[in-house]
């Protein structure tokens, strides 16, 4: 049960980890288009993995005080 908890909290990382690897990679190569691009999906990426974190329980909504 842990496991498959672990797994799904990973999951919602793996597009960004990938998408901000080829950001980098375009920005190496001179490509600022496609940098914008890829660094716009990484932040929709995230925006989904925080609203399911908030969904889910697991993390405060972004802005929110945690005293």
């Amino acid at each position: 049960m842990m496991i498959n908890t672990l797994r799904h909290l990973q999951n919602p990382m793996e597009p960004v980890s990938y998408k901000r690897s080829k950001a980098i990679l375009a920005r190496l190569q001179g490509d600022d288009q496609l940098v914008t691009k890829k660094l716009s999906e990484v932040r929709q990426e995230i925006e989904k993995a925080d609203l399911l974190g908030v969904v889910l329980g697991f993390m405060p909504q972004s802005g929110a005080k945690t005293e």
